[in-house]
C-alpha cells in the first residue's frame, strides 16, 4: 500500500512539473523580446592651442578595445558637426586612418572663455548633444628649483611648485613635470646621443580647490637625483612643469573612472558609474587649458 502511495505521489509530481515547463515554454514563447542598440560613447577633448581636433565616436560594448582596430566599431557613418559661440558649425570628416573623427583646429579655433557645442546626428539613433566651456588659465602658477648636492658622479635637487587659486571661482588642476635632456654615452663605435624627456611622477593627483578657495595651493614635490657612469653622462637640459586647469565636468569624469578603477579590483568598494554629460549618450565632451613653466640647466 505504502509502494502505490509512493508511486502515484511520483505520478502527480511527474505531471506537475511537465505542465510547468509547458507552461513556462508557452510562457517563453509568448515574450517577444526587442534589441536594443548599445549607447554610444563620444570622448572629445578641447584645448587651446590644440592643432588636430579629433571625436571618437563608438559603440559602447567595443569601449576599452585598446588599439587593435578588430576591438572597435566606429559608428562611420555619423554627422557630426562642431561650433562655439562665435564660429559657424563644421562638419567633422571620419578618419579610416585614425578611426576618429578628425578635422584640422584651424577651421574652429579653441579660445578660452568661450562655449562649444557638439552634435551627432545617426539614422538608427536619437540626436546626440553636449555643450562645454573652455576654462580660463591664469599666469599665478610658480615653481622654485633648487639644487641640494652636487658630486662628481652625481647631482640631486628639487622643486617646490605652487598656483595662486583664484577666489569665489571652482577651479580644478593637475600638475605634470618633465626632464628633458641628452644622454652621452661612449660605446664601441664612438659617441652616442640620445635626447630624452623623463616624467617626474608616477601618478598625477586631480586637484579641487575645494576648502581652499582663494588660497596657495601646493603640488606634490620631490627630490631628484641623477647618476653620471664612466659611461654615460646626463646633460639635463630644463625642467618642464605643466598646469592643466580643467573645466568642471571634465574634472568630474576623468575623477570618476579613477574612483571606477580603484573599485573594480576591490570588491570591497561599492562599483563607481563614470560621469557622463553627454545628452542621450555617454562619454565626455570635456576641456581643459594649459599653462606651462620651463625652468633651463643654467637656472638651477
Amino acid at each position: 500500500m505504502a509502494k502505490r502511495k509512493n508511486f502515484v505521489s511520483l505520478i502527480l509530481l511527474v505531471c506537475t512539473l511537465g505542465f510547468l515547463s509547458s507552461a513556462c515554454s508557452g510562457l517563453i514563447e509568448d515574450i517577444d523580446l526587442s534589441f536594443a542598440e548599445p549607447p554610444i560613447v563620444v570622448h572629445c577633448y578641447l584645448f587651446p592651442g590644440m592643432q588636430v581636433i579629433e571625436i571618437s565616436v563608438e559603440y559602447a560594448h567595443n569601449i576599452g578595445g585598446g588599439a587593435i582596430p578588430s576591438n572597435r566599431i566606429p559608428v562611420e557613418d555619423a554627422l557630426v558637426k562642431l561650433w562655439s559661440e562665435i564660429h559657424e558649425p563644421i562638419l567633422i570628416p571620419y578618419d579610416e586612418t585614425k578611426m576618429l573623427f578628425s578635422s584640422s583646429a584651424e577651421e574652429l579655433t579653441i579660445i578660452e572663455g568661450l562655449e562649444y557645442y557638439l552634435l551627432i546626428e545617426h539614422h538608427q539613433h536619437h540626436s546626440i548633444s553636449a555643450k562645454v566651456r573652455i576654462p580660463e588659465s591664469h599666469n599665478e602658477f610658480f615653481v622654485e628649483v633648487s639644487e641640494l648636492e652636487t658630486k662628481t658622479d652625481s647631482r640631486i635637487f628639487s622643486f617646490v611648485a605652487w598656483v595662486q587659486d583664484k577666489p569665489q571661482e571652482k577651479n580644478f588642476y593637475q600638475f605634470f613635470g618633465f626632464l628633458d635632456g641628452v644622454r652621452i654615452c661612449e660605446i664601441e663605435q664612438g659617441i652616442e646621443e640620445v635626447e630624452f624627456s623623463y616624467s617626474i611622477f608616477d601618478f598625477n593627483p586631480l586637484t579641487p580647490d575645494e576648502n581652499r578657495d582663494g588660497l596657495p595651493i601646493l603640488f606634490p614635490s620631490r627630490e631628484l637625483e641623477f647618476f653620471n657612469s664612466h659611461i654615460c653622462h646626463y646633460w639635463i637640459d630644463s625642467l618642464r612643469f605643466s598646469l592643466a586647469f580643467f573645466e568642471e565636468g571634465t574634472f568630474f569624469y576623468l575623477k570618476s573612472i579613477e574612483d571606477f578603477m580603484d573599485a573594480t579590483d576591490n570588491p570591497f568598494l561599492f562599483p563607481q558609474t563614470p560621469y557622463s554629460n553627454i545628452t542621450n549618450g555617454v562619454g565626455i565632451f570635456g576641456a581643459y587649458s594649459m599653462k606651462e613653466k620651463v625652468i633651463y640647466a643654467d637656472e638651477f
